[in-house]
């Protein structure tokens, strides 16, 4: 059943990203390359939430070092900073698909989307906190701040197009909101539930 339900949540995620993507491309190739860019991203993290069941932990740094590999080059530096911070089988698909739309993002608009490159901090920090219903529930703040090495132009967030809806998707899942403001590339304050 778990089994089941898990693939049919896959299949829902894929249909809506192709769908969606589908509907704000015109160009055959470039909607071809961001819908396989967008499930392959949901493939790596669906192989981190795989790796749970073998009772292996998952951990907010390594799924980030997991999905920014691809993209790092001299030219394109991530920093990484946080405590320890342990994911549910959850959150690793919708915190993964938040994660690349703001990896794709950075690439197309942001600190490194010129040869000149630039650098991306992202950082977190948790609070444990005691529920009415007796159960520990940890709130996860998450920073995301972006440094180009050159001009950039600025991003008007009242005319987002799907990687912005897809974060926003991403988020209520995990019950979560954000800020966004544009300071020569993004900086982004996500607040979400990790239990």
């Amino acid at each position: 059943k778990e089994l089941n339900h898990r693939v049919k949540n896959l299949f829902a995620v894929i249909t809506s990203i192709v769908r969606l993507t589908g509907r704000n491309e015109t160009d055959t190739q470039l909607a071809v390359t961001k819908i396989t860019d967008r499930i392959m991203a949901l493939s790596r993290a669906h192989s981190l939430s795989a790796s749970q069941d073998t009772k292996e932990v998952t951990d907010l740094k390594t799924l980030i070092q997991t999905l920014f590999t691809p993209y790092e080059t001299p030219e394109r530096v991530v920093r990484i900073e946080g405590s320890y911070l342990e994911l549910t089988q959850e959150t690793l698909t919708p915190l993964g698909l938040l994660l690349h739309e703001l990896a794709t993002n950075a690439l197309k608009y942001g600190a490194w989307s010129t040869e000149a490159g630039g650098r991306i901090q992202i950082s977190w920090s948790a609070e444990t906190v005691e529920t009415e219903e007796d159960n520990d529930k940890t709130f996860v703040t998450l920073y995301w701040n972006e440094t180009s090495n050159s001009a950039l132009r600025p991003v008007d967030f009242g005319e987002t197009g799907f990687g912005f809806r897809m974060m926003d998707m991403s988020l209520r899942q995990l019950n979560g909101d954000v800020e966004r403001e544009w300071n020569n590339g993004l900086n982004l304050v996500a607040r979400f539930h990790a239990t």
